[in-house]
């Protein structure tokens, strides 16, 4: 029966409603042929109005929009109509208590079987807290990144400052070294003079990495004799394997 097909249409469209209510989500319908636009009733709440204070679909859109936004969001509606690009963006709403809000909005175009657009119907939904976190993420980074480069000043200044007095330790040990005629002397001198060649390099990884850090650090091949380095290792160790 007629009353019964009536059921069944209304049935689908009563939880849709419901759907809507529930997720935030404002549906709204644009005839472009009659340059008509309809809300439902989430539509208001993402806008900030009341039906009393209602002028209009399409003016309350328009007189909602961020003024920054107002002149993209008309060229994105024409795009999607000419059929250059979907309508899938980003917007702020400016309510009448003065506070902005974000909302991403969504829509298909209808075309009839010319391809000429005659209808729009999309979906809105708020997202000003998803972009007040994004904002704070991203400050966040931006300060971890000043800090970060700021770490990375520190540590290339600390390097080269410690640099100059110990090439100067390492030069004045080599130069004893030499003079040395007692082989516990030598020995001693010679642990002094790895030891600052281990903390030379040392020096030097930080500074590598600060370069890794800014992307300039450049690789190096070159050949090590192995036997040298195990005898220093050896020799930096050696009391302490006592």
């Amino acid at each position: 029966s007629r009353n019964q097909d009536e059921e069944k249409i209304k049935e689908p469209i009563t939880l849709l409603s419901l759907a809507t209510l529930v997720g935030g989500f404002g549906v709204w319908d644009y005839d472009i042929l009659n340059n008509k636009l309809e809300w439902d009733d989430q539509m208001y709440a993402l806008y900030g109005l009341t039906k009393e204070v209602f002028v209009g679909a399409y003016e309350s859109c328009i007189n909602g929009l961020y003024q920054d936004d107002v002149e993209r969001g008309k060229k994105e509606i024409q795009m999607a109509i000419d059929g250059t690009k979907d309508f899938d963006t980003e917007f702020r709403v400016c309510w009448p208590d003065g506070s902005i809000h974000s909302v991403r909005a969504v829509a298909i175009v209808l075309r009839d079987e010319n391809g000429k657009a005659v209808r729009m119907i999309g979906t809105n939904w708020d997202i000003t807290e998803h972009k007040n976190i994004e904002t704070v993420l991203l400050k966040a980074k931006q300060e971890a990144d000043a800090a970060n480069a700021a770490k990375s000043e520190f540590l290339a200044n600390m390097s080269h400052e410690i640099r100059t007095p110990m090439n100067a330790i390492i030069g004045f040990s080599e130069a004893l070294y030499h003079k040395l005629e007692a082989k516990q002397h030598k020995k001693m001198i010679k642990s002094v003079i790895n030891s600052g060649n281990i903390l030379l390099s040392l020096l030097n990884d930080i500074l590598d990495l600060s370069k890794i850090e800014a992307g300039k650090l450049e690789i190096v091949l070159q050949s090590v004799d192995l036997k040298s380095a195990i005898q220093e290792i050896m020799l930096l160790f050696s009391d302490k394997a006592l």
